[in-house]
């Protein structure tokens, strides 16, 4: 038997080790109870986020200047996001554009660091941009919500009961 195939079924029977020791945990008493409280708290968290959009939305509906401000915060952080994630990656373009253009004279350390700066502004311009795109759907929602807010208004009581708004 090779070292290597020995070395390879290790690994293998370690990570289903794992795996089935996980899924045996899952059904411990102790550890469902922690599961489930976790559930609850996501449950209560997803409400509260969605009666904010509504009093949001309603606000938005009656006029009210303070959700509109809350909606123009919104978006001129998106915008200015977006602005942020355009930098980044212009940085990274103009990374490539030094490391291709002078690729003969940037030798070892210098050339990972480039390729580096490169790497880290082309993610960190998307992340960026992905979070902007986020916000700016999320104003969005809140709009429609606020255009439709008797249909959302029974859709929220539908979801939370009668009392929830």
């Amino acid at each position: 038997m090779d070292n290597s195939t020995f070395w390879f079924g290790l690994a293998i029977g370690a990570i289903i080790s794992f795996v089935v020791s996980i899924v045996a945990n899952i059904y411990t008493p102790k550890i469902r109870a922690m599961i489930d409280k976790r559930s609850a708290i996501r449950l209560n968290n997803k409400k509260t986020v969605e009666l904010e959009d509504y009093a949001i939305a309603k606000g938005i509906a009656q006029g009210a200047p303070v959700a509109i401000q809350k909606l123009q915060s919104v978006r001129f952080s998106s915008l200015r996001m977006m602005m942020y994630a355009i930098g980044f990656l212009i940085l990274a373009v103009f990374g490539a554009v030094v490391l291709y253009g002078v690729s003969g004279g940037i030798e070892g350390a210098k050339r990972i660091i480039l390729k580096s700066f490169i790497t880290f502004s082309w993610i960190s311009g998307m992340a960026v941009m992905y979070v902007s795109l986020r916000l700016s759907l999320s104003a969005l929602d809140i709009v429609r919500k606020a255009d439709k807010l008797d249909e959302y208004e029974e859709t929220l009581r539908k979801k939370w009961g009668a009392d929830a708004i």
